[in-house]
């Protein structure tokens, strides 16, 4: 969907690429102030009704068939913002995702012959995670799987070399891609692999299925990418499925490193390291009647200091603070999923009223995501979650 938030017109061209950087289709778009549209992605044809634009219906293009990108250029003074609302063909929900604005003309410089530094070595300019791993993990009667979604935008340089990486509960790797030398098989498109990396070129995206990976059934951790030359999170998705619930949702990845650190220079802040917020957290029913659940996803993203971190999380309901939690030490990369429901069990919200949980860590780099339950709609949602302070920085609230 593209929406003209401003007072003047706003037009452009709207279109779709192949996995390979190839326009699959484009149109020209013409917005009204305040004016909004919905297309369809295979064929970018416009819809009338939501309903319409999500209906299923026979794949036109088949290069599209394994995904691409939405490549939106505006060519008058007022941009418009987009919007992608994905539905699975299994399922009746649909999940939204947001789009990022680059200066379309910047000068790109050629692409690196290699990123290797001496004693290849991988001096990453861009540090970039999810805690949303999962290979058939159980939680009761769920089954969840992840997928992962590479893509490269056009921004600083002609190819974006990456290095994704999994880590485990206690921080260990547990694979790495400079590692593997069955990389190619575990990348799809296959091409667009090269010297135990992933490379992508403009536009190029590629998929990252946790099933494909040397990883045993029932895991659950971190994926983390590191990158030269720097890039954005949000050109980088993760895809949660409740398999037996024929459901997914996706969220995008959250920055580590230098931008991590930055929010460290917020006014207020009182010199914390992290202090993370999801909100729109439920619990609602006991145990043996479970209607509402949030998993929580914790992950030190301290890859430069092997700093380990102590969090602390705290529930608020509609009145303030409703109780808090110290948990253990997580080492560096650590990751860890923890069931709302068990780390407060006397908590219930109203259904009205969800909870929000800050998470504050004195001295290490955390991030906290939110994949949120709902047993009764069989359907599910996920949240990257955000610094506290990231928001004040960026739109200067």
């Amino acid at each position: 969907t593209l929406f003209n938030p401003n007072d003047e017109e706003s037009f452009g061209i709207v279109r779709v690429v192949d996995r390979m950087g190839q326009t699959a289709v484009q149109r020209r778009y013409d917005l009204r102030p305040h004016q909004t549209r919905l297309y369809s992605l295979a064929d970018l044809k416009t819809a009338e009704s939501p309903g319409e634009a999500l209906a299923i219906v026979p794949l036109q293009q088949p290069k599209l068939r394994d995904g691409g990108v939405v490549v939106v250029r505006n060519d008058s003074d007022k941009a418009s913002f987009a919007y992608t609302l994905m539905k699975g063909r299994q399922g009746a929900s649909f999940t939204v995702e947001h789009p990022l604005h680059f200066a379309a003309d910047s000068p790109v410089k050629p692409a690196r012959a290699t990123p290797y530094g001496p004693n290849r070595s991988f001096p990453a300019q861009a540090l970039l995670y999810t805690p949303m791993l999962f290979r058939g993990l159980r939680l009761g009667e769920l089954q969840l799987e992840s997928r992962f979604y590479l893509s490269s935008s056009r921004w600083q340089e002609e190819a974006l070399w990456m290095l994704p990486l999994v880590t485990t509960s206690e921080g260990q790797i547990a694979w790495a891609s400079n590692h593997d030398e069955q990389l190619s098989k575990r990348v799809a498109p296959a091409g667009l692999t090269g010297q135990g990396l992933v490379r992508l070129a403009e536009f190029q995206s590629c998929r990252i299925d946790a099933r494909g990976l040397p990883l045993p059934d029932g895991f659950s951790g971190g994926f983390g990418v590191a990158t030269i030359p720097k890039t954005s999170h949000s050109l980088l998705k993760v895809e949660v499925r409740a398999v037996n619930w024929g459901r997914a949702a996706f969220t995008h990845f959250r920055p580590g490193g230098a931008s991590a650190k930055a929010y460290r220079q917020a006014d207020g802040r009182g010199g914390l390291a992290s202090d993370y917020i999801v909100s729109g957290v439920h619990v609602i029913g006991n145990r043996a009647n479970r209607r509402r659940d949030c998993l929580l996803a914790l992950m030190n993203i301290e890859f430069e200091e092997d700093q380990a971190g102590t969090p602390k999380l705290q529930l608020f309901g509609p009145s303030g603070l409703v109780t808090e939690k110290h948990l253990g030490d997580f080492p560096a990369l650590a990751c860890r999923h923890l069931l709302v429901s068990e780390l407060f069990p006397e908590a219930q919200s109203d259904p009205a009223h969800p909870f929000t949980i800050r998470m504050q860590v004195a001295n290490a780099m955390m991030i906290v995501s939110a994949l949120h339950l709902d047993y009764e709609r069989h359907d599910l949602a996920l949240e990257h979650g955000s610094d506290r302070h990231s928001t004040f920085q960026d739109f200067k609230c």
